[in-house]
């Protein structure tokens, strides 16, 4: 059995059964835990927000993390061509490696010329945009008619307002999504599992985890993922005991406090409400002043 919600990081926890998400036998709870956000949100863009078809062409922002990884592969499975964008050169093979047909580098090209080039003139179909205030107004210059741009996050601000009559001239759609929608629409949440448990089980789909965190002593280790090129999924597993203070180190890290600072081996795990404060801003995609200050007393 897997949960998504707030309170999952715990040894038992209480949960609205529309929130139980039954593991099949060939998925392990590692697997299970990584599993739901990334690739359940993945689906229903792709599938409930947009009925993405053999022959269309999808756009994927940020195709080198978790649900970009999750949309380039349930995209190819049916049959799209799929453009990912990555933030740097190293991401492009990473992201080939599961499907992608072509990669762009947006910090050296501009994506939608380079869309409108890669689709001889006409434009993409769709595309999945959890960056914002950078991509959506581009986005919406790069649609074929009839285009649809679905806006699932905002890690690059908030979008311009839209003037609607913008959407005039090629009949184009925007729409949002948040996958916490689907828990109480039953029928939907089951097509969505029903569907990546099948592909899963084909071999068309997989999620890579690439580490995890036995919480609350490895709480810090958060901060590599902050820190390293953000390619994959983290788990947080809980421990029961932990010291105070560790000062082991991973992967060039400290965890028992931020890299390179003297006194790392002494601090203290900060408050709860503290570490709450900081998953809830790291849950909704906002990287806030706040947010850093937050690092910092830690």
């Amino acid at each position: 059995m897997a949960y998504i919600g707030m309170g999952a990081y715990a040894e038992y926890t209480r949960i609205r059964r529309s929130r139980a998400i039954p593991l099949p036998d060939f998925m392990d709870f590692e697997q299970g835990a990584a599993f739901p956000i990334a690739v359940l949100t993945a689906w229903h863009l792709l599938h409930s927000c947009h009925q993405t078809t053999a022959g269309q062409t999808v756009i994927v922002h940020s195709a080198a993390g978790g649900v970009g990884i999750a949309a380039v592969q349930i995209a190819k499975a049916a049959e799209a061509r799929v453009i990912g964008t990555v933030s740097s050169d190293d991401k492009i093979a990473f992201v080939r490696k599961f499907g992608a047909d072509e990669v762009i580098n947006y910090a050296t090209h501009d994506f939608a010329p380079e869309a409108m080039r890669l689709t001889g003139g006409r434009g993409v179909d769709l595309i999945l945009d959890a960056v914002g205030k950078p991509t959506l107004i581009k986005g919406l210059g790069c649609l074929a008619p009839f285009g649809h741009l679905v806006l699932y996050g905002r890690a690059g601000g908030i979008p311009d307002p839209v003037n609607p009559m913008t959407l005039f001239g090629k009949a184009l759609k925007i729409s949002g999504f948040a996958v916490t929608m689907v828990y109480g629409m039953h029928e939907i949440h089951r097509r969505g599992l029903d569907d990546v448990y099948r592909l899963a089980r084909e071999g068309k789909l997989t999620v890579r985890s690439a580490g995890d965190f036995r919480w609350p002593t490895q709480w810090r280790r958060f901060d590599t993922c902050n820190r390293a090129s953000q390619w994959e999924n983290y788990c947080c597993f809980p421990e029961r005991r932990a010291p105070a203070a560790m000062t082991r180190e991973r992967d060039g890290v400290s965890v028992g406090g931020h890299a390179g600072t003297p006194d790392a081996a002494v601090r203290r795990d900060p408050h709860p409400l503290v570490v709450a404060l900081m998953v809830f801003l790291g849950a909704v995609g906002t990287w806030t002043p706040a947010q850093f200050a937050l690092r910092r007393v830690c």
